[in-house]
């Protein structure tokens, strides 16, 4: 993992920046070891994931390590940032604010990795379609399914806990809640496993 700044992913992906970059091929852990190659299709069960709250896993997150969740009434931002080699996501519940008081109640999780808080990462590809989906300064409203779990790459090179959750599926939702698309798209990259341990580092942009 290369120590490098915080770089704002705009609209135009310069070749510094660039989501299907790849920074780091040192050898993976144990426990951080690349999915398996999912079909096209491939979609996770809805039961297979257990509903939960923004609030409850940002301030728990040891409750669903390794736990299949999915998460509704929740916000994504147009912004993807890069940190480190991971694509971080600015998710908050419905509706809600994007300050520090909100931060505080862990109803808002912004962008930036953050040992206090837990902290939404996509793979490139994911990063890639919010990018293509979105528009400028706007908020939808989305399902978001994630697997949550302690990064043993950021905790190996800064010596810090950092929770994570590796952003899986995100559903965006039209005004009469009938799915307007999805990430992944059909024929993407498809849904990647959950982790066999507390490893977080599967397809969530850090190797």
């Amino acid at each position: 993992m290369t120590r490098g700044g915080r770089a704002h992913v705009g609209r135009q992906i310069t070749a510094a920046v660039a989501v299907d970059q790849v920074v780091d091929d040192r050898q993976a852990g144990p426990l951080d070891a690349p999915p398996p190659e999912p079909g096209p299709q491939e979609t996770r069960p809805a039961e297979a994931a257990v509903l939960a709250s923004l609030p409850d896993v940002n301030n728990y997150p040891e409750l669903y390590s390794g736990i299949p969740i999915a998460l509704e009434d929740v916000e994504l931002q147009w912004k993807v940032v890069k940190e480190f080699d991971y694509y971080c996501l600015d998710i908050t519940v419905k509706e809600g604010e994007r300050n520090r008081r909100a931060m505080e109640r862990g109803e808002y999780i912004p962008p930036f990795l953050n040992r206090q808080r837990v902290t939404f990462v996509a793979s490139p590809e994911i990063a890639r379609e919010i990018l293509d989906r979105t528009e400028l300064d706007t908020a939808y409203p989305v399902k978001v399914w994630c697997t949550v779990g302690v990064s043993e790459n950021l905790r190996r090179e800064l010596g810090n806990t950092y929770w994570l959750a590796r952003v899986e599926r995100i559903d965006c939702y039209r005004g009469d809640r009938s799915v307007a698309w999805s990430i992944p798209s059909p024929g993407g990259a498809g849904i990647a496993s959950p982790p066999a341990g507390p490893g977080i580092e599967q397809n969530a942009g850090g190797r």
